[in-house]
């Protein structure tokens, strides 16, 4: 367990202090879609799944180098219904080939050989149905294939696959949640909660990250919105707060989903200040949940958050503070 010293600077960003071991494979891993691969696991027997009928639809996305949200709007277009109607269970990273799972009331649809999409970065197949609308507690867990063409590492990459096996991680919210290239959703989260518009509008706009590209960079510099989708539309609306709230409805609280997660995270840290990882194996609230005043309250002293304006924005659910892998292999 060794804090402080923050392996990568989006570790302090997403609020990750702590890692289980300084070991680590001395080669060099450039994540793409060819070499990282993620899959959704859903507890299928439990959400009413047939291939025969049922309230929603369940499509198989299998997308490559495009975001999920891109992949929302790609769907969305091709059946003509908004992006809020099609509803997912989390988001896969963009450098990757992630199959991932997408729930749509069957009455919004009037033919489902429409659902059909193959395309070079995304195909869409409907494989049946669901009883109920899935929530995140069907989302078991997620099924990651990393590809390390470095024969020689072998045996300290099973070391390290044992340690984390035997000891666990904690169960941090990673990279993906907060943004690579921009790490701020849970920056834009926060001023929402603190009613600070005009702070979201520049840190959506204007801030810049070493991680975006040069173009990227100079059009924010610029004012020029035309090729970023969400700040195009937000900057066209002459009404910031409406802007706000139909960008916020769009990407389903995203946002402030991204700041619960940050909290969470915040926690965890201290849980392990306090305990070490002997703690991590208990399940916790995040924000959203009526117990949870005492848990972060501290944190949110800190974050100068009010934890009764907090809870009107963030949703309830608990999670398991210790990961550990399930049948790993190398």
């Amino acid at each position: 367990m060794n804090p402080e010293h923050y392996i990568h600077p989006l570790d302090y960003i997403c609020g990750l202090k702590y890692y289980l071991t300084k070991k680590k494979l001395k080669c060099t891993y450039i994540v793409s879609s060819k070499n990282f691969i993620v899959e959704e696991l859903i507890d299928w027997n439990n959400v009413g799944f047939s291939t025969e009928d049922g309230n929603y639809i369940v499509l198989r996305i299998t997308k490559r180098n495009i975001d999920t949200f891109q992949a929302l709007r790609i769907i969305s277009s091709k059946i003509s219904i908004p992006e809020k109607n099609i509803h997912i269970l989390g988001l896969k990273d963009r450098d990757s080939t992630a199959i991932q799972y997408a729930f749509i009331n069957k009455h919004l649809i009037n033919n489902i050989g429409d659902l059909s999409i193959n395309d070079e970065n995304i195909i869409v197949e409907t494989i049946g149905y669901t009883r109920i609308k899935p929530r995140k507690k069907h989302l078991t867990g997620n099924k990651f294939t990393l590809i390390i063409n470095e024969p020689r590492e072998y045996n300290r990459a099973k070391q390290i696959m044992t340690a984390i096996t035997e000891k666990g991680l904690p169960s941090y919210y990673g990279y993906q949640r907060f943004g690579i290239k921009r790490p701020n959703t849970h920056i834009l989260g926060k001023y929402i909660i603190l009613g600070r518009t005009d702070l979201f509008a520049k840190e959506l706009l204007r801030s810049i990250y070493p991680l975006e590209s040069i173009q990227s960079i100079i059009n924010r510099r610029l004012g020029i919105y035309d090729k970023l989708y969400y700040e195009k539309m937000f900057s066209h609306n002459k009404n910031p707060e409406k802007a706000l709230k139909t960008l916020s409805n769009m990407l389903n609280d995203l946002y402030i989903d991204a700041y619960s997660s940050y909290l969470y995270n915040l926690l965890l840290n201290k849980i392990i200040d306090f305990y070490g990882w002997s703690k991590l194996a208990a399940r916790y609230p995040m924000p959203g949940c009526i117990n949870s005043e005492k848990y972060y309250k501290d944190l949110l002293v800190k974050e100068n958050i009010i934890y009764d304006e907090l809870i009107k924005y963030t949703k309830c659910w608990y999670r398991k503070g210790l990961f550990k892998p399930i049948n790993p292999s190398i």
